[in-house]
């Protein structure tokens, strides 16, 4: 397998192609390749030296099915002395270890011997299982954010006191409030019953964006700091399984700019002016959570940025599939 099968479509460079030559981790890139179909996503930057230069033998390994990141992969010296191949991943955990980054990394002076322990405890996550660890909750979140922007829908039971609600029970069920020593505020009830009526619209309003936005193929861009992964997906609830599932219409890709998705380059400009004041991830996508309807976008990050938490943007697909 050349050197160049195992890099990632679209992140080729000559750079990257002289560093993994020289790489000893190479062969174990290869067999990860080989055996889950991971490529090479780019050299890891060392934080530590200017312009976070990449270090010479630690790479970032991803699916090329959806250009999500899995692993970090090195070599390193055993403790006597002899080099080890290692593996890092945020998606599985060993039982023990000296810290949270030893209980995610897994070592082992032979390859054929790491990739049997990666094989026997389910190690990789798997391609399908890494999407919907990105998409689930990142798109419940941007739900929420565009619940939000169309108001309050909810309805308050403390509108009415107990006895205003006695009054108006017996008044539906035929029998005299007054009877009962109760009088009934008509105009109080009024005022209620406006207010249920505005939060019913909104909820129906609800409904009807989130069946636009969200029901139909819709761009998910995440940005990583360097990379952007961009796909189309469409939601679609799943009446026998009871619950939402998330159609892929057009599989994730790993890009580096927007030059395959034209159609994106307007949008983002007018993302990028609309949020002038929001720092820039991947110098593209604004860090921002929240729902714009003026650019009818969706904006959700969680806590962290990083290889495996990306800034997520949500925005219809107008084109044809």
């Amino acid at each position: 397998m050349g050197i160049e099968q195992v890099i990632m479509k679209n992140m080729v460079t000559d750079e990257l192609v002289s560093a993994l030559e020289q790489a000893e981790v190479k062969n174990f890139i290869r067999d990860l390749s080989f055996t889950y179909g991971l490529k090479v996503i780019r050299a890891v930057r060392d934080t530590r030296l200017p312009f976070f230069t990449p270090k010479s033998n630690e790479f970032l390994l991803g699916y090329d099915t959806n250009g999500m990141a899995v692993c970090k992969v090195w070599t390193d010296k055993s403790p006597d002395n002899k080099v080890q191949y290692c593996l890092r991943t945020p998606f599985a955990k060993k039982e023990r270890g000296s810290d949270p980054a030893d209980r995610e990394t897994w070592r082992s002076v032979k390859i054929s011997t790491l990739m049997g322990t990666l094989k026997r405890h389910d190690v990789l996550i798997s391609p399908n299982e890494l999407v919907t660890n990105h998409l689930k909750r990142r798109v419940e979140e941007a739900m929420s954010y565009q619940r939000e922007v169309l108001g309050n829908s909810g309805k308050s039971i403390n509108e009415l006191k107990a006895d205003d609600v006695h009054a108006l029970l017996l008044t539906v069920l035929g029998e005299s409030p007054s009877a009962m020593g109760y009088h009934l505020d008509i105009n109080k009830c009024k005022i209620v019953l406006d207010k249920y009526n505005q939060a019913h619209t909104i909820k129906l309003k609800k409904v009807e964006e989130e069946n636009r936005f969200f029901g139909n193929p819709l761009y998910a861009i995440g940005a990583d700091g360097e990379d952007l992964v961009i796909g189309i997906i469409k939601r679609r609830v799943d009446d026998k399984a009871d619950k939402i599932v998330y159609e892929i219409h057009k599989p994730f890709e790993r890009v580096r700019n927007l030059d395959n998705y034209p159609d994106l380059i307007a949008p983002m400009t007018m993302a990028k002016i609309a949020l002038e004041d929001k720092k820039l991830v991947s110098n593209i996508v604004p860090r921002h959570d929240g729902f714009s309807d003026s650019l009818d976008m969706a904006f959700t990050s969680g806590s962290e940025i990083s290889e495996y938490h990306y800034q997520w943007l949500f925005t219809p697909f107008t084109g044809t599939l």
